[in-house]
């Protein structure tokens, strides 16, 4: 993910992604840009360290449960946009305009 960030010019205000980028490095890496992390936190999982960003987020779960959570974090926008680019590329050829 720090990578994909590089490539995002001006801000960025929020990164939202599904629990497979719950890794050390993206919840830093995007609080390096100044921006909201909604990163799912996998099962089991502990607090990384003092500060770490995704601390955070562990907090919040805790406190308003997964759904609440999710809903407050603008999470389910995610699952909207990465919908529509499935749907976008199951058009695929047939699209020529």
């Amino acid at each position: 993910m720090p990578g994909l960030l590089d490539q995002v010019e001006g801000e960025i205000l929020q990164v939202s992604a599904d629990g497979a980028y719950d890794s050390h490095g993206c919840p830093a890496a995007i609080a390096e840009r100044d921006a909201r992390a909604t990163i799912p936190s996998r099962d089991g999982a502990v607090p990384w360290g003092d500060e770490h960003p995704r601390n955070a987020i562990l907090q919040e779960i805790e406190a308003k449960g997964l759904d609440g959570w999710k809903n407050d974090s603008g999470y389910p926008r995610r699952s909207i946009a990465e919908n529509r680019m499935y749907r976008l590329k199951q058009l695929g050829d047939s699209l020529y305009s």
